[in-house]
């Protein structure tokens, strides 16, 4: 589904929008600085990341990058998992992340 137009301000109107791929944001909110750059090409990193480490379920985007903000300073998330118990996720996450981590040191 399309994320709907921007208001006047640049902000998506008041609610719960869903997508299914970052192509979305991309089109609705375009890299047309450098740092919107930057922020992009980190955030399909870490979709990546959590897609191929099944580390959550959804991921909550807000603040400024999702304004017309020409320069955001960062992009706030929240990560929604499964609901296996903390323990159990501390675990996984921590296995998979330091696979992650040592693939991604070792390979530059």
């Amino acid at each position: 589904m399309a994320l709907p137009p921007r208001r006047a301000d640049g902000a998506l109107p008041a609610g719960e929008h869903h997508i299914s791929d970052l192509d979305e944001i991309r089109a609705t909110f375009p890299a047309t600085s450098a740092r919107r750059q930057s922020l992009e090409t980190e955030l399909a990193r870490m979709v990546e990341a959590i897609r191929r480490l099944a580390l959550g379920t959804e991921l909550v985007i807000d603040g400024s990058y999702i304004t017309g903000k020409l320069d955001p300073s960062d992009i706030d998330l929240a990560l929604l998992s499964s609901g296996a118990t903390e323990s159990e996720s501390c675990v996984n996450w921590e296995r998979k992340v330091l696979i992650w981590l040592r693939w991604t040191f070792s390979s530059k």
